[in-house]
């Protein structure tokens, strides 16, 4: 008797210690998720269509943000293409908005209306522009630095098609439209 009492609680000791140790403390939620299996991420890839191409070429600060900003929450939020479009979706509308009041600050101070405007001016913009800040002063001037011509002017429009190249950062998570495969790849 006194053997089956110490190998039951033995084997209680053993349950209750090694259950929060190797258990993922995560509850299945799903049909589609195994216990102790990750949930498998669609390729992000799949969820762009032609209609995300135009927004790429029309405002690619939004479309390139949002993708970042939809990618820190895909452990958490996403595991199919509606819930990444609807997210998406939410954060490229927000994101727009702020791009085009950007390029709308460029062109009130644009005087010649040709895309540049002097390099003070640029600094101002950039400086009120929510997409720059939580760059410091000497970001946003290698920002502006960057895309100075031959005039000594910012060229707010190369600024734009070259968005992508300005942050030093991963981009594998970031999606362009590649018009020679006709798909969208990674950055």
């Amino acid at each position: 008797m006194g053997f089956y009492f110490c190998s039951g609680i033995f084997l209680c000791f053993m349950c209750v210690i090694t259950l929060p140790i190797f258990s993922t403390g995560k509850p299945c939620l799903d049909e589609e998720m195994i216990c102790n299996k990750s949930i498998q991420i669609v390729d992000p890839s799949k969820y762009f269509n032609k209609d995300d191409i135009l927004r790429e070429k029309e405002n690619p600060i939004a479309f390139y943000r949002a993708q970042l900003n939809v990618n820190k929450y895909k452990k958490y939020e996403w595991k199919d293409v509606n819930t990444y479009r609807r997210i998406f979706e939410m954060e490229f509308s927000r994101l727009k908005q702020v791009e085009d009041d950007l390029y709308e600050q460029f062109r009130k101070v644009d005087t010649e209306n040709n895309n540049t405007v002097s390099r003070s001016n640029a600094m101002n913009v950039i400086s009120t522009s929510t997409f720059f800040d939580s760059l410091n002063y000497e970001n946003r001037s290698i920002i502006v630095d960057r895309f100075i011509n031959n005039e000594y002017k910012f060229d707010y429009k190369k600024m734009k098609n070259n968005i992508i190249n300005i942050y030093d950062f991963d981009k594998s998570s970031i999606y362009f439209y590649d018009a020679e495969t006709d798909d969208w790849v990674n950055k």
